[in-house]
């Protein structure tokens, strides 16, 4: 397993945070978090693999290091910015892991890098169905205040000292807002696949990401599916960690 130091600055560009580098890894694997989340919930996952996979958490624009930078307005357009930051890091195989809005996001990065012929060898996804399902299908961004605060702690992916502390709730609901506007009003290409396979991962008592609207992923690669459950709600990324991981870790050797 990886030894060392984790450290915010890896020379790796503003992109990617928490990463501990491995000597010559074999693969990197890059994360894509939730909604309102930041890289910092991968920061522990090197713990969990041998050091020829190197985990590349990825930050994105209005938080963590980069909060002086504005929030991205569309999917495309984070995606697209997002591949431009990372191509410099896909010189050896590579593959995409996206949590709840973060598979979204790591669809359309692969898309956008296929079309460049540098695709992942692998989309894994978990708690949210394709993007197309998820479009105009529902408006959190949109909800009073309260009730998106109800809404967060329905999902179980953001920490009570955030949703309860007055200092920190206004800054960190403007993130979540922006990131759910970008989640429920961009649009998705009709039609839009890659070739990689794909990798579906629902917790067993996730609303939000259920068994019907993961199962849908696989209208979007020309390439395998796979699907598994995995125990937990909407939070079983951040709660069962090692077991997603090891899901992971035997489909990228398969």
């Amino acid at each position: 397993m990886h030894s060392g130091i984790k450290s915010r600055d890896t020379g790796y560009g503003p992109w990617i945070e928490f990463c501990t580098r491995a000597p010559a890894p074999k693969l990197r694997l890059f994360c894509f978090h939730h909604a309102g989340g930041s890289a910092l919930v991968f920061r522990d996952w090197h713990k969990h693999v041998p050091n020829t996979i190197e985990i590349c958490p990825v930050e994105l624009p209005g938080r963590g290091r980069r909060r002086g930078e504005s929030l991205s307005g569309s999917l495309l357009e984070l995606s697209a910015a997002a591949a431009n930051g990372i191509q410099p890091l896909l010189k050896i195989p590579f593959a995409f892991f996206g949590y709840s809005m973060g598979a979204a996001v790591a669809f359309e990065t692969a898309r956008r890098l296929q079309t460049i012929g540098t695709g992942p060898r692998a989309l894994v996804v978990a708690a949210a169905g394709p993007p197309h399902r998820r479009q105009r299908k529902t408006e959190y961004w949109k909800l009073p205040r309260e009730a998106l605060i109800e809404k967060l702690r329905s999902l179980n992916s953001t920490p009570e000292q955030i949703l309860g502390n007055p200092e920190l709730i206004d800054y960190f609901l403007a993130i979540v807002r922006a990131d759910f506007k970008v989640l429920e009003t961009s649009r998705t290409e009709s039609g839009a696949k890659i070739g990689c396979p794909i990798v579906a991962l629902a917790g067993s008592d996730d609303a939000d990401g259920s068994r019907e609207e993961m199962l849908a992923w696989c209208d979007m690669t020309t390439g395998p599916f796979s699907f598994s459950t995995i125990p937990g709600d909407h939070s079983f990324v951040l709660r069962k960690a090692p077991a997603v991981i090891d899901h992971i870790r035997a489909r990228l050797a398969a």
